[in-house]
């Protein structure tokens, strides 16, 4: 037998199997190569899309942050952030076909710890339920056509539906203020919903919590302005937070004085309107409301001073249905004046 090795069956194989290996690990890299960079790039382009419908939104141009936040939303659907955004983007858009998508993306989100979650809910159920009431009034005066034989039963119905969706608004603020204690979204909302459902002491109540929160805030923001510190830029931003802070605070004095006279207490509508004036002299319809309350209490003269600064004010024109009705508002306390000093 002669001394050279023999060569086992393996050896005239080994060379083509490493080839094969070799080829198969080389694909499998570029695969990973390729699946990391096409990771980097959605993920990069998520970052834009989500930063620009953010900031689309602050800039209130919801027609773009609508369409970078689905576009976002195309890339990792069950992002919270960008479902708040295009949320929130619909329910201030306000279209119908809107505030039910908006209903929808908040429903599916309500059991998130985020507070703004059920706000947002809250705030499309009021909204449909105030369209739903606006239909039912426009069915019942005959200025919408209606399918049904009977147009009053449909008011009804629609009517219903309407007060459905405030009841369940009514139980969602209640949750963001449960998750956000004094949240003033939440606040303001129940005080419109009580007022909608008829609950006017109730609804008293509230705007008297709103008002507590936002004097606290404003004292809050108008002390920092005090501060030596406060740059160019930060004061602006303040001014601007402690403007809307006393807007906020307007139309809930407001608000608080229609339900006051609604339930009979022109005093006390007065005092909510004097706060109110106070606060904005500028403000028509303050003027407006004080003025009938003032013609109510016999105070003449007072009340053609405000009807005139109404009028003044009003953005309306002359032909404006209310500016007719401050008119009239004079003519009747001119003549009621004339009969008390004849």
């Amino acid at each position: 037998m002669s001394s050279r090795t023999v060569p086992t069956l393996a050896t005239p194989f080994a060379a083509p199997f490493i080839f094969v290996a070799a080829l198969a690990l080389g694909s499998a890299l570029l695969a990973t190569g390729c699946a990391t960079e096409e990771a980097e790039r959605e993920k990069s382009l998520l970052e834009i899309y989500t930063n620009t419908a953010e900031s689309y939104y602050q800039l209130r141009d919801h027609d773009r942050a609508i369409a970078q936040s689905m576009k976002a939303l195309e890339i990792e659907p069950d992002n919270l952030k960008l479902q708040m955004i295009l949320g929130w983007s619909l329910v201030r858009r306000g279209k119908t076909v809107d505030v039910l998508q908006a209903e929808r993306i908040f429903r599916k989100i309500s059991d998130e710890d985020d507070f703004r979650a059920p706000l947002g809910l809250a705030t499309a159920l009021e909204r449909q339920g105030v369209a739903y009431a606006e239909a039912a009034e426009a069915v019942e005066s005959g200025k919408r056509i209606t399918d049904s034989a009977d147009p009053k039963q449909r008011g009804a119905e629609l009517r219903a539906l309407g007060l459905e969706r405030w009841n369940e608004a009514s139980t969602w603020f209640e949750k963001t203020l449960a998750l956000q204690k004094s949240d003033l979204d939440a606040l303001n909302g129940l005080m419109r919903i009580d007022a909608l459902l008829g609950k006017r002491e109730s609804s008293l109540a509230r705007s008297a919590q709103l008002t507590e929160s936002l004097g606290t805030d404003r004292a809050f923001w108008e002390e920092r302005l005090k501060k030596a510190q406060v740059g160019e830029r930060e004061e602006r931003e303040i001014r601007r937070t402690v403007g809307q802070i006393l807007d906020i605070e307007v139309a809930t004095r407001m608000h608080a004085a229609r339900m006051e006279y609604e339930l009979g207490r022109k005093d006390r509508a007065m005092v909510q309107l004097d706060t109110g004036i106070q606060l904005n002299p500028e403000h028509a319809d303050l003027h407006g409301l004080r003025a009938i309350v003032q013609r109510d209490l016999g105070n003449y003269d007072q009340a053609i001073a405000d009807a005139e600064r109404f009028i003044a004010l009003s953005p309306q024109s002359f032909e404006g249905d209310d500016v007719k009705r401050a008119f009239d508002l004079i003519g009747a306390c001119e003549a009621k004046r004339a009969q008390v000093n004849p």
